[in-house]
């Protein structure tokens, strides 16, 4: 129980000073061989992940990526850490069938990492006293040190996927497998809801129709709507046809005008960015103090004797990194950005 506990004060402490406590780095990433506690770029994985933040920025969707990777015959991230014998994925025994299988999930997860950015995010899960499995915890929660080692995507292409993400609507599929350009954007008047797209074959014809999901599910049940609303989705794809075409002929004759509303617009965009930026300044304030009160702990405690003496490796855990100086760099550019 005390070797117990002196583990996860261990942990804790090293993932306070900035040190990742994951077992394994993540894909893109090796450790370095000079310093267990520092990542190094593999560039033949990193070159993978910068091409799936590049075709989601040029507009494909997560399916998408995933077609064009087993098309491209590139390696799971399962099967490559497997083939280069790290982490779990080394004793697993693997379907040779899917090598080249990505998905979404996996996209998602490669998307969503911070650490690409070359921040340690520590403390991303939690045992959960009931079932004593590791859950997600809110990422207020997370330690994030901010670069800490060599990024792989820059900050602002990670900041766009993230908008992106948020707001991606969840597309599902017809009956014919086909998802309908509108999927996921048309929502009901009357509850709020989504809107379902329906592919119907009638008299050798194609017909796309809408209709309430919360309809769909029972009025008996679920009272808010009591419409299908059913709506010609092609017609609303013609109006939008027309509604985009009024704009080509608004920005072509209305070149200065339509040039000031764009910018007004990006303008409203980057405030919100800025917006945004301001909320991270007491954060990192904050994680600034708490470094430093566990420096002085251990400091205190090895003048004391209570601990061993440490190494020049533990004294001076982000002289890898840089991280406490990078933080206040970026502290101090977010404050002249006010």
């Amino acid at each position: 129980m005390i070797i117990s506990k002196k583990v996860k004060t261990s942990i804790k402490t090293k993932g306070a000073c900035g040190k990742p406590v994951a077992t394994e780095a993540p894909y893109g990433y090796i450790k370095d061989p000079n310093n267990k506690d520092f990542w190094i770029v593999d560039k033949e994985a990193a070159e993978v992940v910068k091409l799936i933040f590049t075709l989601f920025m040029e507009g494909k969707n997560r399916n998408q990526i995933a077609v064009y990777l087993k098309e491209k015959e590139i390696l799971t991230p399962t099967f490559y850490m497997k083939l280069q014998d790290r982490g779990t994925a080394k004793s697993r025994t693997l379907n040779e069938e899917n090598r080249y299988s990505w998905n979404k999930a996996t996209l998602t997860r490669i998307l969503q990492r911070q650490e690409y950015c070359g921040d340690v995010v520590n403390f991303k899960t939690e045992k959960h006293y009931k079932d004593k499995r590791n859950h997600y915890v809110d990422k207020d929660k997370w330690q994030i040190t901010p670069d800490v080692h060599e990024p792989i995507i820059d900050r602002a292409t990670y900041e766009n996927v993230q908008r992106i993400l948020k707001n991606a609507p969840v597309k599902r599929p017809n009956e014919d497998g086909e998802i309908h350009p509108l999927s996921g954007l048309m929502y009901c008047k009357d509850c709020g809801t989504k809107m379902h797209i329906r592919t119907i074959h009638k008299n050798d014809k194609i017909q796309h129709v809408t209709y309430c999901s919360e309809y769909a599910k029972g009025k008996a049940k679920h009272p808010k709507c009591h419409s299908p609303h059913r709506i010609d989705v092609d017609d609303v794809m013609e109006m939008l046809k027309e509604v985009l075409r009024k704009i080509g002929k608004f920005s072509f004759t209305n070149k200065s005008e339509f040039e000031a509303l764009v910018k007004n617009s990006i303008a409203k965009e980057q405030t919100e960015e800025v917006g945004k930026q301001k909320k991270r300044i007491p954060q990192i304030t904050d994680r600034l103090e708490q470094i430093e009160r566990v420096m002085n702990k251990l400091y205190e405690d090895n003048a004391l004797g209570n601990i061993e003496p440490m190494s020049k490796e533990q004294n001076m855990p982000f002289s890898e990194s840089k991280s406490i100086s990078t933080i206040s760099e970026n502290l101090k550019m977010n404050s002249q950005n006010r």
